[in-house]
C-alpha cells in the first residue's frame, strides 16, 4: 500500500507549485475589483515566477541539466525579458498587451520547467524537511528572516509615497506612456536622456495589475526578494557560504537604511549587480562551452546597463578585470579570447535595441559620451571644482551618503581573500566598483552626498555581499591563513553593518507596520486623490483635439491619456531638447517660434504660483542661493520656462483654465 503512494507522494510538491501558479492567475488575470494589496501582491509573485520561467528556457540552452538555482534562474529571465521588451520598444509594440502576454507565457515556462525537474524538486523537498527535522533551532532561525522579508515584501508594496520631484513630473508618465503607446520617446526629458529605460520596463510589469501609488513594487519588494534568492542560492564549485554568513548577507539587505527617493534603480541595482557576480562565479564552476559562459553573462551585464547611465562603466570594467585574469591562467590564444569575443558579441545584440530606442527619443546612443539633446551649458560636472575638492565629495558620500557604513571593511576584507577561480570575480568587482564611484564623482563633482550615494548603493552594496558570500566559504579548521583574516574582517564588517543599522531599522518598521495597515483596510492616502486628478487632467486633456501633439509642463502628467494624444514631457526644462535647441533668456517670443518649429502646437502648463510641488516659482527662486552649483546654476532656467510660458499665454487662445493648469493653441491669437 505505501509503494503504491510513493509516485504520489514524490509528484506532490510539483503538484503544490504548479496548483499555486495557476490559482495565482486565475486571481490576477481576470480584471475585476480586488483587494488592492492582495492583488498586486500575487501579481509581482507571478511576474517573478515569470522572470523563472523565461530564466529556465535560458538555462536550459547553457546549462542543459545542471542544476541551477532559483535567483540566477530569476535574474536571467529577467534579462531575457528586458531583450524581447527592448526589441518590442523599437516599433512601438512594447504595450499592456504585450506586456501581459511575456508574463503569463513566463509562467507557462515555470510551469513546464517544474514538471519537467519534478524529481529534482521531491529531493529538495525532501531534503529541507529532514533539515528541519533535524535542526529546529534553524528553522526558528529562518522563519524569523523570512518573517521580516515578508514584511518588507508588503512595505514596499504599500507604500503609497512617490517624490513629486522625481516619479510624479516623470517617472510614473514613463510607465504609462510605455504601456499606451509601445514605448516612450521624450526628446524633452533629461531623466529618459539619462536612462536607456529598463527600471521603467520592469516597473511596467509589475504595474499591469497596480495602481500608481503602488509603485515602489518592483523595487523595493520584487527586488529584495530576488536578491534574497540569489543569496540563498550561492554555491562555488559545489560549497555553499557557511549558514551563519547566509543569514548574516539575507540580513544586510532589509537592515539597510531606506535611501530611496524615488521609483528609480536602487534596489535593482543590488539585485542585478549581484546576479552578475554570481554569473561569472557560475561561468567558473567548471569548463563550459564558450558560448554557454558568455550567454547568460552578457545578458546580465546589458540589464545592468539599461538601469542607470552611471552603471555602464561597472560591468564592463568587471568583466574586463575578470577575463585579463582568467587570461593569465589560460592555456592557448583560442581559450583566451574565444568566450570574452562571444560575450562583447552578445552584449552588443542584446544592447542594440535600448541603444535604438534612446536614439529614438534623445538622439543618442550613449549618453553622457554623445550628448544628443543634452544641454551642454548645463555640464552635471564642474570644470571649477579642484581635484581636492572631488577628494573630498568622495570622502562626504562614503561616510555620508553610502548606506553601508563598513563599506571600507569589507572590500579591505575583499582584498585579502585568495579565490581558487582564475576569474577571480570578487577582485575584480571590487576593482568596477571603486572604478565606476570615482568615475561617478568625477562625472557630478556638483552633487551632494546623499544623492551621489543614492546613484553608488546598487554596485557598492552588491560588493560587499559578493565579499559576504566569497569569504563565507572559508572553513576555521587547519593553521591561520590569509583567507581567515578576510573572514574576520567580514564578520566584522557585518557586525558594525547590523549595528548601525538598528535606528534605522526602527524607523523603517515605524513608518511599513501602519502603511500595510491603510493597505490591508484599503486607505492608502493617495487614493483620495486619485478620482479628483483623473477628472482634472481629463478635462484638460479633452481641450486638444484627439491626435494633436502636446508639450506638457504639469505636477502629475502620468493621469494624461497618452493613448489619445502625442505627449512631449518638459520635466527639466533646459537639460534636454530637440535641434536647434530650446531657446533661453531671449524671450517669449524665440520660445513660442521654436515651439511651433519642432511640430507642437498645443502647450499645457501649469502657473508657477499655483504648482503643487516642482514647478513653484518661489522654490527656484531660493534655489538661486542654494549651496549646491547644480541647483543654482539651474533654477534660472526654471523660472524663465515658467515666465515666458504665463507671458505667451497672454498672446494666445486658452482652451482651457482650470485650477491653475492652462492649455493653449498657439495657432489662435487671443480673443
Amino acid at each position: 500500500m505505501a509503494k503504491s503512494f510513493g509516485p504520489l507522494k514524490r509528484s506532490a510538491p510539483t503538484a503544490f507549485i504548479v496548483l499555486a501558479i495557476l490559482c495565482a492567475l486565475s486571481l490576477t488575470l481576470p480584471k475585476a475589483s480586488r483587494q488592492p494589496l492582495m492583488e498586486t501582491t500575487l501579481w509581482s509573485l507571478v511576474v517573478i515566477v515569470a522572470f523563472i520561467g523565461w530564466g529556465s528556457l535560458v538555462a536550459f540552452a547553457v546549462a542543459g541539466r545542471e542544476r541551477v538555482d532559483l535567483g540566477l534562474r530569476a535574474t536571467w529571465g529577467a534579462a531575457a525579458m528586458a531583450f524581447v521588451g527592448g526589441g518590442l520598444m523599437v516599433p512601438s509594440l512594447m504595450t499592456r498587451a504585450a506586456a501581459m502576454n511575456m508574463v503569463v507565457a513566463g509562467a507557462a515556462l515555470a510551469i513546464v520547467d517544474t514538471v519537467r525537474q519534478r524529481s529534482a524538486v521531491h529531493r529538495r523537498f525532501a531534503a529541507a524537511w529532514r533539515c528541519a527535522r533535524r535542526e529546529p533551532r534553524l528553522v526558528l532561525l529562518t522563519g524569523v528572516v523570512l518573517a521580516l522579508l515578508v514584511i518588507h515584501y508588503l512595505a514596499g508594496i504599500a507604500e503609497w509615497h512617490t517624490d513629486p520631484y522625481d516619479d510624479d513630473i516623470a517617472y510614473l508618465s514613463f510607465v504609462k506612456k510605455l504601456l499606451q503607446t509601445g514605448s516612450f520617446p521624450e526628446p524633452f526629458s533629461f531623466r529618459r536622456l539619462s536612462a536607456l529605460g529598463g527600471q521603467t520596463f520592469f516597473a511596467a510589469l509589475v504595474s499591469l495589475r497596480a495602481a500608481p501609488h503602488q509603485a515602489h513594487t518592483f523595487d523595493r519588494s520584487v527586488c529584495i526578494l530576488l536578491v534574497t534568492l540569489l543569496l540563498a542560492g550561492h554555491r562555488s564549485r559545489g560549497r555553499r557560504p557557511s549558514f551563519l554568513f547566509s543569514v548574516a548577507a539575507v540580513l544586510v539587505v532589509p537592515m539597510l537604511p531606506l535611501i530611496t527617493r524615488n521609483t528609480a534603480s536602487h534596489y535593482s541595482a543590488i539585485a542585478f549587480f549581484l546576479a552578475l557576480f554570481r554569473t561569472v562565479v557560475w561561468a567558473g564552476d567548471r569548463e563550459r562551452s564558450p558560448w554557454k559562459a558568455a550567454l547568460p553573462v552578457a545578458l546580465v551585464a546589458v540589464v545592468v546597463c539599461t538601469l542607470r547611465q552611471n552603471y555602464l562603466p561597472i560591468p564592463a570594467t568587471f568583466l574586463a578585470v575578470s577575463y585579463g585574469a582568467r587570461a593569465i591562467h589560460a592555456g592557448s590564444w583560442r581559450e583566451r579570447l574565444l568566450e570574452p569575443a562571444w560575450a562583447a558579441a552578445f552584449s552588443v545584440v542584446a544592447l542594440a535595441p535600448w541603444l535604438i530606442a534612446a536614439w529614438q527619443s534623445n538622439h543618442t546612443f550613449l549618453y553622457p559620451l554623445m550628448l544628443g539633446t543634452f544641454n551642454r551649458a548645463l555640464q552635471l560636472g564642474s570644470d571649477n571644482v579642484t581635484k581636492v575638492e572631488e577628494i573630498r565629495v568622495l570622502i562626504r558620500t562614503v561616510l555620508e551618503g553610502v548606506p553601508i557604513y563598513s563599506i571600507g571593511l569589507f572590500f579591505v576584507g575583499a582584498m585579502f581573500t585568495r579565490e581558487n577561480d582564475r576569474r577571480k570575480p570578487l577582485f575584480a568587482f571590487v576593482i568596477a566598483s571603486c572604478a565606476g564611484f570615482l568615475l561617478l564623482i568625477h562625472a557630478i563633482n556638483q552633487g551632494d552626498p546623499q544623492n551621489l550615494g543614492r546613484y553608488a548603493c546598487g554596485f557598492l552594496v552588491a560588493g560587499a555581499l559578493a565579499t559576504i558570500l566569497t569569504t563565507g566559504l572559508v572553513r576555521f579548521h587547519g593553521r591561520a591563513r590569509r583567507i581567515h583574516v578576510a573572514a574576520a574582517l567580514t564578520l566584522l564588517a557585518l557586525v558594525l553593518q547590523l549595528g548601525r543599522s538598528a535606528d534605522d531599522s526602527y524607523k523603517f518598521y515605524a513608518r511599513a507596520l501602519p502603511n500595510i495597515d491603510a493597505a490591508l483596510r484599503e486607505l492608502p492616502r493617495s487614493k483620495e486623490t486619485e478620482k479628483i486628478q483623473q477628472d482634472r487632467y481629463g478635462w484638460v486633456q479633452n481641450a486638444v483635439p484627439e491626435g494633436e501633439r502636446i508639450a506638457v509642463l504639469l505636477d502629475e502628467p502620468h493621469w494624461l491619456n497618452f493613448a489619445r494624444n502625442p505627449i512631449w514631457n518638459l520635466d527639466m526644462p533646459g537639460y534636454s531638447s530637440l535641434p536647434p535647441g530650446m531657446p533661453f533668456f531671449l524671450g517669449s517670443q524665440k520660445l513660442e517660434e521654436y515651439f511651433l518649429q519642432v511640430g507642437i502646437r498645443y502647450i499645457a502648463f501649469v502657473r508657477p504660483d499655483r504648482s503643487t510641488y516642482h514647478y513653484r516659482r518661489d522654490y527656484w527662486m531660493q534655489l538661486l542661493v542654494d549651496e549646491m552649483e547644480i541647483w543654482r546654476t539651474f533654477a534660472p532656467y526654471v523660472i524663465d520656462m515658467s515666465d515666458n510660458l504665463v507671458e505667451i499665454s497672454t498672446r494666445h487662445r486658452r482652451l482651457i483654465e482650470k485650477d491653475g493648469i492652462i492649455v493653449l493653441d498657439l495657432a489662435q491669437s487671443a480673443p
